[in-house]
């Protein structure tokens, strides 16, 4: 940036970025725990906050002894497909989440637009650098998917049921990329 001014704008849009995503997350996580698993609200409250926090910051830090491999949370599929989207959008980088909120915003108004010539064309809403960052992501994610869904279906998938084997195939292909949950 040239001038102070754009810096300050920069920043307080990564922390509003952050903050809608952390709290967005945070409602989803709070909204898929069952309240007998904690001892008070107050702790259903703080682990989904925590968890929000550290997926979006791709730390992979969980306050359960055994990650999200406890009992009561790995056949919390919701849960884990929150925390995945999280530690995905977090992994991505500021630009790429920016660039992909800009995309959004011009699908909706193309969208609402149907059949009026009010969008123009814009073929390079995504910049070159976040369509090469989102097809590898994407391209590494289906991969390892699909190697470890092959390969663990008899073994750790073994427990699941078939959404369940999807979902946990899906967070033991992300998380070692990213985040580092179990």
């Amino acid at each position: 940036s040239k001038k102070l001014s754009e810096v300050f704008s920069t920043l307080k849009y990564i922390i509003l970025i952050t903050f809608v995503i952390e709290l967005f997350s945070g409602i989803l996580i709070y909204a898929s725990l069952e309240a007998e698993q904690f001892q008070s609200q107050y702790d259903q409250i703080f682990f989904s906050v925590f968890h929000a926090i550290s997926a979006f910051c791709n730390a992979g830090f969980s306050t359960l002894s055994n990650s999200l491999y406890d009992v009561g949370f790995k056949y919390n599929y919701v849960l884990q497909l929150t925390i995945i989207g999280t530690f995905v959008l977090g992994g991505l980088g500021f630009p790429i989440v920016v660039n992909i909120i800009n995309y959004v915003k011009y699908l909706f108004r193309k969208l609402i637009s149907f059949g009026k010539n009010n969008v123009g064309y814009r073929p390079w809403v995504l910049n070159l650098n976040s369509r090469i960052t989102l097809i590898t992501t994407f391209s590494i994610t289906a991969i390892a998917f699909a190697a470890f869904f092959a390969l663990e279906y008899d073994n750790t998938l073994a427990e699941h049921d078939g959404f369940g084997k999807v979902v946990t195939a899906l967070f033991g292909a992300t998380t070692p990329r990213t985040a580092g949950f179990n």
